[in-house]
């Protein structure tokens, strides 16, 4: 979960940093904070999905007799509850 999500913000964080400054100049009080905000909602975008399935595969039925991966907890939670469903609990 962590490693997904750093790994996006900071190659999201560059990515809007460079932009904002080129925007509105290298002086730019505003370019660094902004461009944080901005990783930082959608480096969350990208990696609560995979919590969502990471909880999925931790939380299962060990009693179970059909195990449940991380693919099959994909397409259940695909199949159940859309796209939206991968987003529980924000």
């Amino acid at each position: 979960r962590e490693g997904a999500f750093v790994g996006c913000y900071f190659y999201i964080y560059e990515g809007f940093r460079e932009a904002f400054f080129n925007i509105f100049g290298g002086n730019s009080p505003f370019a660094v904070p902004m461009a944080g905000g901005l990783a930082g909602a959608s480096s969350w975008f990208f990696s609560l999905p995979l919590d969502c399935i990471r909880a999925g595969v931790q939380g299962r039925n060990l009693t179970d007799p059909v195990k449940k991966g991380a693919i099959r907890v994909f397409q259940d939670l695909l199949k159940t509850r859309g796209v939206l469903g991968f987003y529980a609990g924000v």
